[in-house]
């Protein structure tokens, strides 16, 4: 018996997302640019973030919607 225990991703390109993990970035604004699911099934997401630096791959526990709302497509 094969049994799927994929995870859906918890954000979407264009999704904007405040950073909650530790370090400098704490509470800024960003906007993911690219979702990657790595060969451990973990989602890493490519945020640009408001100051316009290049994009930093974060993980989903480090982020939070800023609206409450993803984009995601139906």
């Amino acid at each position: 018996m094969s049994t799927d225990y994929s995870v859906a991703s918890r954000f979407n390109v264009a999704d904007q997302v405040v950073y909650v993990g530790p370090g400098f970035r704490n509470g800024d604004l960003g906007e993911v640019v690219g979702v990657t699911k790595g060969f451990d099934s973990i989602y890493r997401y490519d945020v640009r973030f408001s100051d316009g630096t290049a994009p930093d791959r974060c993980f989903g526990y480090e982020l939070q919607l800023h609206r409450g709302e993803s984009r995601r497509c139906a």
